[in-house]
């Protein structure tokens, strides 16, 4: 499952840095079309069964009206796609207003190689909606244990933040995958440790979601 998909329209940026972590598509260029077959080999059996890299045929410049054209192709083939990754397009009030008008909005939070443009949780269907109860907690292995288990993370998942980073911005490995809404209960009858961690997920989740990733938080004390 595909939350962003990248849109590459220029000619030079190599498909294949991004093919672990988003699918791709771009305009066919000789040097793509060489490395398609072993890019696919690679790549195509973590995404499937969508597309893990597809090469357009026809020449796309960095018009609003153009790229904006091929969104509804990328949501048929990506269907939970929330988030694009636009590279080689110059970044305008025109593509902006755009890319708007399909329901995407750019964000402040980019790569430096992309300009990204996401639609906002609020207007997705179909978000879960994740209760935690921190009443009790102590520590933050009481923290991990209860959000493990309501996102149905392997027994083997690391108990940090870079690994709760790699398991929802990336995804595939919990059995419950974004999009969805975190809430938080209680969290003033956990202990300061707890607390403590806490604070840290609720501000990794915030950094998240400002890449584009449908996932959101709210903290009740």
């Amino acid at each position: 499952m595909a939350w962003q998909v990248a849109l590459i329209i220029d000619h030079e940026t190599d498909p294949g840095f991004l093919l672990s972590q988003m699918p791709v598509w771009a305009v066919s260029t000789e040097a793509r079309r060489d490395s398609a077959p072993k890019l696919r080999a690679d790549w195509e059996s973590l995404w499937h069964p969508e597309p893990g890299l597809t090469l357009i045929n026809n020449a796309i410049t960095d018009n609003p009206a153009e790229v904006v054209d091929l969104i509804p192709t990328l949501e048929e083939h990506h269907p939970h796609m929330v988030c694009v990754r636009l590279i080689g397009a110059r970044n305008s009030e025109a593509l902006c207003r755009s890319m708007n008008s399909a329901g995407y909005a750019k964000l402040s939070e980019t790569h430096d190689f992309a300009l990204s443009f996401a639609r906002p949780i609020e207007a997705l269907e179909e978000v879960l909606d994740l209760s935690l109860d921190a009443n009790g907690w102590k520590d933050a292995d009481d923290f991990y244990d209860a959000f493990f288990r309501i996102v149905g993370a392997p027994g083997w998942h690391g108990r940090n933040l870079d690994a709760l980073n790699d398991s929802i911005s990336t995804g595939r490995i919990n059995e419950v995958e974004v999009p969805y809404k975190v809430t938080i209960r209680n969290l003033q009858n956990a202990e300061g440790p707890a607390r403590e961690m806490t604070n840290r997920f609720v501000n990794l989740i915030k950094g998240i979601q400002s890449t584009g990733c449908p996932v959101a938080i709210k903290v009740h004390e």
